[in-house]
């Protein structure tokens, strides 16, 4: 008998120490660390893409600078084939008087027409343009311009007497001329006289003479020429005004710069 019970004490301290080494395990085990998983990827390539990107908007705005430059062209207005600005004309000699005062009105009397044209009146008379040109003589000799004026001279007179503070000296080329006439300016001219081919002048023409480009055609230039009573209209060809054209040199005319006068 008491061997029986003390079997029964084995067996239930083997089971006491079987649910303890179970009971440990379970409780006091570590627990199992897991790492977050981390993907890596090659970082992306900005410059890369910022090429590709500058590329496509370079590729745009070429084209669009294309289409643009297509539609100028296409708008582009045609070059007229013929011009004419209306103003009034005045005769250097209004009364027909050509003593010396009257041989050298030239300058006065182109710029008297140009001014009455971007004043938008008329000259209203021979008296009035006869007047207008002594007037303007008195003002120059009074403030010690000589009897031969340059453009440049010209340009300061036009501002002090007229206000006209606009005056610019260009390149008398035929292009320039024709561009200023096409913006309906009138261009004021000088020119070697002797050179121009006016059956009108006498003793072979001045030998420093100005007038004033209103208008072209095919044919050549249309100008208010002060220096007959028939200038108004007056066509020269287009190589023979050009040709002609100097500004005043005291020592000889044909060195005279190829300059002629407008205002903006």
């Amino acid at each position: 008998m008491k061997k029986i019970i003390k079997n029964k004490y084995y067996i239930l301290a083997f089971v006491f120490l079987i649910v303890a080494i179970v009971f440990y395990s379970l409780i006091l085990k570590k627990p199992e660390i897991i790492e977050p998983e981390i993907t890596f990827t090659e970082p992306i390539n900005q410059n890369s893409n910022t090429e590709v990107l500058n590329s496509n908007i370079n590729s745009v705005n070429s084209n669009k600078v294309s289409n643009e430059n297509i539609n100028v062209n296409k708008a582009a207005p045609k070059s007229p084939t013929s011009v004419l600005i209306k103003m009034s004309f005045l005769s250097q000699a209004p009364f027909a008087n050509w003593d010396a005062l009257h041989e050298d009105a030239c300058e006065e009397a182109s710029l008297i027409m140009v001014h009455h044209y971007y004043d938008k009146t008329s000259i209203g008379g021979i008296q009035q343009g006869e007047d207008e040109i002594q007037n303007l003589i008195k003002y120059e000799i009074e403030n010690g311009y000589g009897t031969s004026i340059t453009l440049s001279e010209l340009s300061n007179i036009a501002a002090k007497y007229y206000n006209m503070s606009s005056g610019k000296i260009i390149s008398g080329d035929k292009a320039s001329i024709i561009a200023q006439l096409d913006a309906g300016r009138p261009v004021i001219a000088p020119a070697a006289g002797k050179m121009l081919d006016n059956p009108n002048f006498k003793n072979g023409g001045p030998n420093y003479h100005m007038l004033v480009i209103k208008g072209y055609d095919k044919n050549g230039f249309i100008t208010n020429d002060p220096g007959t009573r028939k200038g108004e209209g007056f066509r020269y060809s287009f190589s023979n005004l050009l040709d002609s054209i100097h500004n005043w040199d005291a020592t000889n005319i044909k060195n005279g710069a190829k300059q002629v006068l407008i205002f903006e």
